[in-house]
């Protein structure tokens, strides 16, 4: 394992960096002028061959997941809808199990299809009668044949995805950008953001000695894990790299404070019990403080 920077500038603002977290498993540095992070992390040992929807919890956590997804979904197709001319179809790139799609289709898009690496991802789509594109493992960007649809899609997604891969992931989205047929009009991007509640809870934790929610944050020891955190402005910062323009930006919690005990699979049942009047109070609070731990970009790309 290599530190992030290397001695380089960040990739995003060209800030210079400084060292954020290292330990023995995972390397991080943070950027002084926009606060993005890169991360580098430990080789895993096979499970980079399992189906990623296969590593967590099957029942409550994934229940409590789709809660959020899928009340995401429609805030995203509320901004969508709000756009001139109304958007009509839609590729979810890294589609997960489809909840973005299966809101789409209720609220009356009917050209809606996904991508993703994963299997069991794919056959959600398929059963559901979407269309769905296997993305190469590698080179996912580079390899996408949205020719293969049906219909060019108007609008691309990408939700809890860039922060999944290494280095300078604003050259692939530039070049892939450039690539795409003129009829993508938007791109919808979202990201986890150091700017929340939970992430600056968990980073005071850690410094304390309790390691546990930062490595949760960053996804260490699995596959794929974290090797991005942006901040709201290196989001902003790489949108402007990317020669976009936002017209829609939503904070979003990222969690249901009511769910938080069924997020929390891996707790003892005390904790799980004491998780959701914890998760009325920290979201009261973010809030208020306008302290969200993730955030959506919708963009337009340029004619």
């Amino acid at each position: 394992m290599s530190t992030p920077s290397s001695g380089a500038a960040c990739w995003v603002c060209g800030g210079a960096l400084r060292a954020f977290w290292h330990n023995a498993a995972f390397e991080s540095d943070e950027c002084r002028r926009c606060g993005h992070i890169v991360a580098a992390h430990a080789p895993l040992s096979g499970t980079e061959q399992t189906d990623y929807h296969l590593t967590y919890e099957q029942n409550d956590f994934v229940a409590a997941l789709a809660a959020t997804r899928r009340r995401q979904a429609g805030r995203i197709l509320e901004a969508l809808g709000a756009l001139a001319p109304t958007p009509r179809s839609l590729f979810d790139f890294g589609c997960g199990r489809g909840w973005l799609l299966e809101v789409a289709r209720e609220r009356g898009l009917v050209d809606v299809a996904g991508g993703d690496v994963s299997a069991l991802a794919l056959d959600l789509l398929r059963q559901r009668g979407m269309p769905a594109l296997e993305l190469d493992t590698e080179q996912p960007f580079e390899k996408l044949e949205l020719g293969r649809l049906p219909f060019v899609p108007q609008v691309i997604t990408l939700l809890d995805v860039v922060e999944h891969f290494p280095g300078d992931i604003g050259a692939r989205l530039a070049r892939w950008l450039e690539a795409l047929p003129d009829g993508v009009l938007y791109v919808g991007i979202k990201v986890p953001v150091r700017d929340g509640l939970l992430f600056s809870i968990a980073d005071l934790a850690r410094r304390a000695g309790a390691v546990g929610p930062g490595q949760q944050l960053f996804q260490i020891g699995t596959y794929p894990p974290h090797y991005q955190y942006f901040s709201r402005r290196s989001l902003d910062a790489l949108i402007a790299k990317l020669g976009l323009q936002t017209v829609s930006a939503l904070d979003d919690l990222d969690f249901e404070p009511e769910q938080l005990g069924r997020r929390l699979t891996s707790k003892g049942r005390a904790v799980r019990r004491l998780a959701a009047p914890l998760g009325q109070l920290l979201g009261g609070v973010a809030r208020r403080a306008q302290r969200a731990d993730s955030r959506i970009v919708i963009a337009r790309r340029p004619r």
